[in-house]
């Protein structure tokens, strides 16, 4: 009863981290609403009605305009990706993978090697969600912390689970100590991956790089143990 009383308090605690950890992604959300989007249109609007100017500057403002909502719309677009990846659902793993690699590079200054092999084509949406979120956080801890010019990513099917590895050569981090710039990003992936059974590790040294490798079963341990459970009832019923 101790043992499963510690279970269920590890278990809530872990679902409150990771709720928090959810939130904490919203409010980021809202503030890229607030914060850019939103100021931005209210620039927007000042400008058109300053196209009650003369006629013959009018073409160049017309012009301006044109593209300051054609930017607007792109983010409108990437913030509206975040919290579910439409390409996720619609392709699959693999390609909404690579296709997040391309926009890191488009994005930032940082070139992203993307190499998959043996992905299957049918995983479980919870496993590919999981996955997913641990690369983006993995490839915006690269962009923002590691001053790397460069990543690799490794998308592999291994039969029974799924691997992704993905690592830099930049400055590292001491990867022992908790808190820092990375904390919350490092947090939600442990989180993402333990609610699956899996399995990650993140190896880092301050001017050695840092490399992630994630392991998830397609198969949870729950499913399992009930499998065993019944197959040793269906034994003894036999006998």
């Amino acid at each position: 009863m101790t043992e499963q009383r510690t279970s269920e308090l590890a278990a809530r605690e872990l679902s409150g981290r990771l709720i928090n950890a959810q939130e904490d992604e919203r409010r980021r959300i809202a503030r890229d609403l607030h914060d850019d989007l939103s100021q931005r249109l209210s620039l927007l609007s000042i400008d058109l009605q300053l196209l009650n100017r003369p006629r013959g500057q009018q073409r160049g403002a017309v012009a301006e305009l044109a593209s300051q909502i054609e930017e607007i719309s792109s983010e409108v677009h990437k913030v509206a990706y975040r919290p579910h990846p439409a390409k996720l659902d619609q392709l699959g793993l693999q390609i909404a993978a690579k296709s997040w690699c391309r926009d890191v590079m488009q994005q930032s200054e940082s070139k992203v090697e993307f190499t998959a092999s043996d992905v299957p084509v049918d995983i479980p949406i919870d496993i590919a969600l999981c996955v997913y979120r641990v690369l983006q956080e993995a490839l915006r801890n690269v962009v923002r912390h590691s001053g790397a010019s460069s990543a690799r990513v490794e998308l592999t099917g291994t039969g029974d689970s799924l691997q992704l590895v993905v690592s830099d050569a930049g400055r590292g981090f001491d990867s022992s100590a908790s808190g820092g710039a990375h904390g919350l990003g490092l947090l939600s992936m442990r989180e993402r991956v333990s609610l699956l059974n899996g399995h990650i590790a993140v190896q880092s040294r301050p001017g050695e790089g840092t490399r992630v490798a994630v392991t998830v079963p397609f198969v949870v341990r729950d499913a399992v143990a009930s499998q065993e459970t019944l197959a040793s009832s269906a034994k003894g019923a036999g006998a």
